[in-house]
């Protein structure tokens, strides 16, 4: 059971990592769709 319990702590900042990583990604896609109206307006 030893292995299994030291998986646990590692999990936590892998979702950390995934949740900023998916925050990023939102926030730049975001702007890149500001900056295209802007462009075309």
């Amino acid at each position: 059971m030893e292995g299994h319990t030291d998986n646990i702590p590692v999990s936590q900042p892998v979702t950390d990592y995934q949740r900023f990583a998916q925050y990023m990604m939102t926030t730049i896609l975001y702007q890149l769709q500001e900056l295209e109206r802007h462009a075309n307006s």
